[in-house]
């Protein structure tokens, strides 16, 4: 089984939970801000596993995190077989300078978080729309 470590709020999260709701046989869904010993756990793999260090840097919470059941962690949906995405439109947070390698072909690219634009104090995120968007 595949254990999936999210929270509410997440909008990534948000996403995920309704796709495998019906399905825990394959998959279970885990609210880490549920209560302080889930919360503990998933800080323990956060804390000690390599796959975090990126997210960790870029200041991400890490989730949503699929622990599979040989033990590797993913954050690609595409992994776990989640075919059941391929319906919807995706958006992806990916800060490179090229464009981002995504499993599935995506509708928005969010490609900084550290934007500006003059009268907004603070950092924005600035998203490309690889499709015409609906009003």
């Amino acid at each position: 089984m595949v254990k999936i470590y999210g929270v509410d709020g997440c909008p990534y999260c948000e996403f995920i939970k309704p796709q495998v709701e019906g399905r825990e046989d394959e998959y279970r869904y885990i609210n880490v801000g549920e209560n302080i010993r889930v919360f503990k756990e998933f800080m323990a793999l956060r804390d000690n596993r390599p796959e975090f260090e990126n997210d960790k840097a870029m200041g991400r919470a890490g989730v949503p995190a699929f622990l599979l059941e040989d033990g590797t962690i993913t954050f690609n949906p595409y992994d776990v077989e989640l075919e059941r995405l391929e319906g919807y439109d995706k958006w992806f947070a990916g800060y490179q300078t090229a464009s981002p390698y995504y499993p599935y072909k995506y509708a928005m690219w969010q490609y900084t978080s550290t934007g500006s634009i003059n009268g907004v104090s603070g950092n924005i995120d600035i998203n490309i729309a690889m499709k015409k968007l609906k009003k």
